[in-house]
């Protein structure tokens, strides 16, 4: 792969997902719907857990971080600690360390990117569309590469490159991978995650057919706590007021939700992909 290919999160994950071999399952998510920390939860219980945004795939089928990410993985505790593991050298993705499993694999692509993919299964992770749009909002002004130094208001009315603009955007989304042919897909929802770290994930292993220690999932959903995971940043921020461990609440929204905002989550499309998934707007 070339070195440049990795500047490009875009062009590393298309490149990336090119290269995955049988039986991996991506668990796709708006961005903003809490990818950290359900990737933290499963690293720490033994899976494997690749971030084709951050990491390389290479021929020989070794995984490493790409140089230009290796900062920002290591702001993320489970990812920090393997790639320290890993010296440099990587790791095999056909062989996991720690629980026998499928390789499980991020994503904020629509199904379509990873088409002629031999895929395992699919995971939908969903969160509140006000709660998601506004965590990738306030991601998008710390950590974004073409950087994001409007208004959350502004934003809320900027078309992304699919023409639409983030509310729909969000609805799009999750239509796509709820509606996948050969469903339903397993659904793991945010705030049941951080309701219930064990049972929600647990459910939902159990629902693709993987087996998984419940003592295990507790230890690492411990350790996946936001007080956990925001205590590693601190540490390996390095002075910057960026976080992606911000706040990880269920329900800011409610301190935000002014009329003129809500007029973006009020499109029927948007409150009837919300409905199929437990969220009243």
């Amino acid at each position: 792969m070339r070195e440049t290919a990795a500047l490009d999160p875009l062009a590393l994950h298309a490149a990336n997902v090119a290269r995955l071999g049988e039986g991996a399952v991506v668990v796709a998510g708006y961005p903003g719907s809490g990818a950290a920390l359900v990737g933290n939860i499963l690293l720490e219980a033994g899976f494997d857990y690749l971030d084709p945004y951050t990491e390389v795939v290479h021929e020989d089928g070794r995984v490493t971080p790409a140089e230009q990410r290796v900062a920002y993985r290591s702001r993320l505790a489970a990812s920090d600690l393997r790639d320290r593991a890993g010296r440099g050298e990587g790791r095999d993705a056909a062989q996991p360390d720690g629980v026998p499993g499928p390789v499980f694999v991020k994503t904020h692509r629509h199904p379509e990117e990873f088409g002629g993919v031999p895929l395992r299964a699919a995971v939908l992770l969903v969160r509140d569309p006000r709660d998601a749009v506004h965590s990738y909002f306030r991601w998008r002004q710390g950590f974004s590469e073409s950087g994001e130094h409007g208004s959350f208001a502004e934003f809320l009315r900027r078309p992304a490159a699919d023409g639409l603009v983030p509310a729909l955007n969000w609805a799009e989304f999750n239509r796509r991978w709820a509606d996948l042919p050969g469903g339903p897909v397993p659904t793991l929802r945010f705030e049941d995650v951080k309701r219930d770290p064990v049972r929600a994930v647990h459910t939902v292993l159990s629902d693709l057919g993987v087996a998984s220690d419940p003592a295990r999932l507790a230890d690492a959903a411990r350790r996946s706590s936001f007080q956990a995971m925001r205590a590693h940043e601190n540490i390996r921020a390095h002075g910057s007021a960026a976080r992606i461990m911000r706040r990880g609440k269920v329900g800011e929204w409610r301190e935000w939700y002014t009329a003129s905002l809500a007029v973006s989550f009020e499109p029927r499309q948007v409150r009837e992909t919300a409905a199929r998934f437990g969220y009243e707007i």
